[in-house]
Order: structure tokens, then sequence, then C-alpha cells
């Protein structure tokens, strides 16, 4: 989730010749976030809160979900002025959220105890369904209006009633002209049998006073159904103290909303002081250390175009992404990307001054040959690529690095990137990834 395969290499071991890339497709370890298409923005009006029951949910925390009480929780904040907390205590707070789909169908539905569910089937991995609030909507300029939520907290209380998909949820944003996607913590489908707050800090969106959408994505690692329920949704204030890295940058991995710190095994990463990035990140998320196992939900793992290659269980640990593959024959890959945000029309991301550096390794009693190289796809999906390093030279960690201006094909409209894995011969390899940078170039 094409043109032709450029190789960049002196080497013997590396592949040759042309492969039709096509479509990416594929499975995930989580959801890819930024694909997320454009849209109109909401005119439904967003519902009085405070005029029926909620079955419980308090403004702060956890909920008893349907309990039948015709008393709404009290709130104790001041609340945005969208109509936020919605309570669901009366049916037309249902109508201010939108439940759409990426290769999904459903429902969503109203009940007396107060809460908004949605039944997905979701037919493969890879499938998505978003229940969203859009910003309102002037006819007369034709436009959103954007949603100033700096200082807020997106929340949820949330619950799988059942699920036969494999799968998670995250809240989102997206901000901005360019509609930026920024998630939250992922949260697995079963961990979500009883209730539980999900959340997203809103200073953490590309621009929290631009915002343009906000609410929760349901991602499907696996075909399936799954009944989701919804007790209320809050914009409360950030109560958390804000911090600053250098330069004013926003704390931590923009892409999880969860602040979390660099990687302390980053080098370059890091900067003289120790705590703060020696660079501005572009904006779409990096850098990408991994701290958390919800950030690797920016990327797909998946089998390159007609290549046999078989994924196997991704998994994090310890700060480290580990991508086990099998392939059939010379010449399968698989591939690591990262989608760019979509504008409405395509997915597009200015890396004219960026340069791709990836930490990885492989592990150790790889039985298959072959190498690891940066790739992008700019310009009508025109696809080239640079960096190659052969498998047998990392085992331990070593960068890898894509420079967009000298390779891109546009590196101002760079639409998907990341990291391939070619096999000159049948075997298995396991991929290791520390942490994925976009530097300035040097």
């Amino acid at each position: 989730m094409l043109g032709s395969l450029a190789m960049a290499c002196a080497s013997s071991s590396t592949p040759s010749g042309e492969v039709d890339r096509g479509g990416a497709g594929g499975t995930s370890l989580l959801g890819d976030g930024g694909t997320a298409p454009d849209g109109t923005g909401g005119t439904a009006a967003a519902g009085a809160a405070g005029t029926g029951s909620a079955g419980g949910s308090s403004a702060g925390g956890s909920s008893s979900g349907g309990s039948g009480e015709l008393t709404e929780p009290p709130i104790n904040y001041e609340p945005v002025g969208l109509g936020d907390p919605w309570f669901f205590g009366a049916e037309a707070e249902v109508s201010a959220f939108t439940l759409d789909y990426e290769n999904a169908t459903g429902a969503k539905s109203w009940n007396a105890v107060g809460e908004l569910r949605a039944i997905v089937d979701f037919p493969a991995a890879g499938s998505k369904a978003f229940i969203h609030f859009s910003a309102p909507w002037d006819s007369v300029a034709n436009a959103a209006i954007p949603m100033n939520l700096e200082g807020r907290v997106l929340k949820a209380s949330v619950r799988v009633a059942s699920s036969t998909a494999s799968g998670g949820a995250q809240t989102y944003s997206q901000s901005t002209t360019g509609w930026i996607w920024v998630s939250g913590d992922w949260n697995d489908f079963s961990s979500l049998g009883t209730w539980h707050d999900i959340e997203l800090e809103l200073d953490a969106s590309a621009d929290p006073r631009a915002v343009l959408r906000f609410g929760i994505q349901l991602y499907a690692n696996g075909p399936g159904s799954t009944e989701f329920v919804i007790d209320d949704i809050r914009l409360e204030p950030n109560t958390a103290p804000p911090v600053e890295l250098d330069g004013g940058v926003p704390p931590g991995d923009a892409d999880t909303g969860g602040g979390s710190p660099a990687d302390p095994d980053a080098g370059p990463l890091l900067d003289a002081g120790g705590g703060g990035l020696g660079y501005a990140p572009v904006g779409i998320g990096d850098p990408w250390s991994f701290d958390t196992e919800s950030e690797f939900s920016a990327f797909n793992a998946t089998p390159g175009y007609m290549s046999n290659t078989t994924l196997g269980t991704v998994s994090w640990s310890d700060g480290q992404i580990h991508i086990p593959m099998t392939f059939p024959a010379a010449g399968d890959t698989l591939e690591v990307q990262f989608e760019t945000p979509y504008d409405g029309n395509t997915n597009v991301a200015d890396l004219s001054q960026r340069v791709m550096r990836a930490r990885v390794r492989f592990a150790s009693g790889a039985t298959a040959t072959g190498g690891i190289q940066g790739f992008s796809q700019s310009g009508g999906w025109s696809w080239n690529s640079d960096g190659w390093v052969d498998l047998a030279s990392l085992g331990s960690f070593a960068d890898v690095s894509y420079d967009f201006s000298a390779r891109a094909t546009n590196a101002a409209s760079v639409q998907r990137f990341g990291l391939q894995v070619y096999a000159n011969s049948a075997g298995d390899a396991e991929l290791i990834i520390d942490e994925i940078r976009l530097e300035p170039v040097p």
C-alpha cells in the first residue's frame, strides 16, 4: 500500500534487469496511518452534549459502558465548542461522526445506553475503517474551517465487543492543507475486551491549530469482522508540561503522538547536547526510533510486486523491529515502506533536501544471499534505488543510506520510500531495524 527497478551497485551480487513494480499491498505489523483519503469535511451538526444518557463514562477515565443510567457524567473541563464531549446520550451525537472505509464494509449504530457501535467486515490484511469528526465546512469558501485544538488531548473510551479479525485501533489527527496524518499509540483488538481509554496528544499534530479531522482508525492485520464500541469521545486539556527539543521541535516522534525519547543508541541522530535532535524533522513522523511498538504503524512490510516472498510474524522488542522472511527463489524481494501524506489526489512529500538513513542488521543464521538498499517512488510512481549493502556484511548494525536529491525521479514529490531486501538465492533471513531517519543532505 511502477516504474523500473534501478540498482546503483558495482557488486556482482546485486540484482539486475527491470521489474514491473505494480502496487504495494501486503501485510503490516500495525496500521500504516498516513494513506487515509482526503475528505470534504463534516457538515453534520455535532449534536448536543448532555441531552441524554451516556451509560457511565467519566470525563477522565473508564466507563461502565451501558449501565442504563439516564444521567450523563459531569464535565470537569471547558469544551472546545465543537460539540465535545460526545457521550452519545442522544442519537444526534452519532451523526457528528462519519464512518469511512478502505477495502472494508460496515455500518455504525447508536443504542439507548449511550454507545456508538461500528461493525466492520475486513476482507484482508491492510483493510481499514475510520470513525472521524471533520472540521466545519465553509460553503462560501468551499473549504474546511481548521480547528484549533492546541493544548488538547483526544481521548476515547472504547472496547471491542467481538472480533474474528486480528488488528488494532489507534486515535489520529489530520491537519494543515496537506492533511498530514499523525497517530496515537496502537491498541490490539485482543487487548480491548474491556473499556480502555485510547488517546492522542493533539499538540503532536502537524499543526494543532489547523486540525481538519480527528478520530479512530481500525486496521486489520487479517480478515474477519470486528464490533467496535465507543462510549465517549472527549477533547480534554493537556495537563502534561510542555517540552521542547532543540530549535523548538515538538517532542518525540510526531507520528505516534506519544513524545517518545530519542533512541540513545542512535549515534548521529542525537546532537552534542545529548537530548535533542541535531536537525528539524520533516514533519511526517520522522525520526522513527521505534522506542514504542506503535511507531512501526507508519510502515508496511510487504513482499514486492510479483514476488513470492513469505513474510513471517513481524515483532517489536527493545526498540527494534524484527521482520523474518523466506525467499523461494532468487529475485524475490521484501519492502519496508512509508507512504507519504495523501493530499486528495496523490501521496506527496518534499524530500529534496533529505537523506534517509536506516540503522539495520540481519540476524545470524540467514540462509539466503542478497542485500538491502533504500528506494523511493515519485513523479508518477517512478522507482529509484541506491545504497546497496550485502546481507553478509550486516551481522552488526550499520546505516543504509538513500539520498533523495541524487536518486529520486522527483525528490520534491516523493510518494513512497523505504527499504528493499533483494534475494540473490533462495533461503531465509531476518531483518532487524533499529531506526529510520530523514536527515538533511550534508
